[in-house]
């Protein structure tokens, strides 16, 4: 008996203290307190001027903190918090803090630190890739063939297709694509094999032509430029994606390069390319259509790969010190993720409460 009634004690939390923090528009009261053992449950209350408790939220038993915003600088607040188990609750002592606003919101120092090493690792690769010491990116086989891939159009005299998706020119996927185009461009205009590039916005052509023609200027072949060869199709997703097959079909498209952000219309491209027999490339951050490009296309560039593109192409020592010091900083992620992972299974949160804080 005297046993059970052991197990059932819970204790209240401990050890309350506050900070200021910061939200999306207003500055308020962090409140963070030492987890009560068996906890399944906190309750925080905001305790009046007349003594009365007035209940603000309720977290789980992982989540040791509470931001409160309805706050006015120089008043002072009171909170309490209890730890509930099933039916039994355990309160704390009240904990009184006056809000003063900071001009640091030590409540995100874990962000600080991220970009102070981020940037850190950035400008050490930066300074090794000025100084004229070699630095490489790992082979990325959908890159490597770029060049192949135009040279088999060209030999089998049929035209390239380039297909941008349906994302908009403000989109990340569609400015890395454009780099992609641009490299794609230049090889064109050396073997004077016909590019097109269909549309489902104006933007995105716009820019498109004015890449595709800078492209053919540095190959030294302006003349071969055709702005009607990058047309605009239609904004509606499957007209679209009609226009762009027919062209595949008819033209009998000799490579087909898929680059930018897809949506159900990726696999209606990729089987008609291989229908019409081209070497397809394809690379996009959707990762729900990735499957279908693996699977039909020769090459596909997944996620961040076609990011690097620029990098990769251009051999800039600016790009490759940025995506060297992203690989660390993904690695650096992984490990935290690992240890997190095992500090959890062992009951330490420690890692928890760090990147919490």
């Amino acid at each position: 008996m005297i046993l059970l009634l052991g197990l059932a004690c819970l204790l209240p939390p401990t050890n309350i203290r506050g900070m200021t923090c910061v939200g999306d528009t207003t500055a308020g009261l962090m409140i963070v307190w030492d987890r009560s053992p068996g906890a399944e449950l906190y309750d925080i209350y905001l305790v009046d001027s007349a003594g009365n408790k007035i209940y603000l939220a309720t977290t789980n038993q992982d989540y040791n903190r509470y931001k409160h915003f309805e706050v006015k600088a120089g008043e002072s607040y009171t909170f309490i918090v209890s730890a509930i188990q099933g039916e039994t609750s355990a309160e704390s002592a009240p904990f009184t803090i006056t809000f003063r606003p900071a001009w640091f919101d030590l409540t995100r120092l874990n962000n600080l630190l991220f970009l102070l090493g981020f940037s850190a690792v950035f400008f050490i690769y930066l300074f090794v890739a000025r100084s004229g010491i070699p630095m490489s990116i790992r082979k990325i086989a959908g890159l490597e063939e770029l060049d192949n891939a135009v040279g088999r159009a060209t030999e089998l005299g049929r035209p390239i297709l380039f297909i941008h998706g349906l994302s908009t020119i403000s989109e990340l996927p569609t400015v890395a694509a454009l780099t992609v185009l641009k490299h794609i461009g230049r090889k064109a205009a050396e073997y004077a094999t016909k590019l097109l590039v269909p549309n489902n916005d104006p933007l995105v052509m716009a820019a498109s032509q004015e890449v595709i023609k800078e492209a053919y200027t540095e190959a030294g072949r302006p003349d071969l430029y055709n702005e009607d060869d990058i047309f605009f199709v239609s904004p509606e997703q499957f007209a679209y994606a009609a226009a762009v097959n027919g062209v595949a079909i008819r033209e009998k498209a000799g490579a087909v390069f898929l680059l930018g952000y897809f949506y159900a219309e990726s696999l209606m491209f990729a089987e008609v390319g291989q229908s019409v027999g081209a070497i397809q490339i394809a690379g996009t951050s959707a990762t729900d259509q990735l499957p279908f490009f693996v699977a039909s296309c020769d090459y596909t560039l997944i996620g961040e790969e076609l990011y690097a593109a620029s990098a990769y192409l251009s051999g800039d020592a600016l790009q490759i010190a940025t995506v060297k010091a992203e690989d660390i900083f993904k690695m650096l992620t992984v490990i935290v993720i690992i240890a997190g992972a095992i500090a959890e299974t062992m009951g330490w949160k420690f890692i928890f409460d760090l990147l919490m804080t």
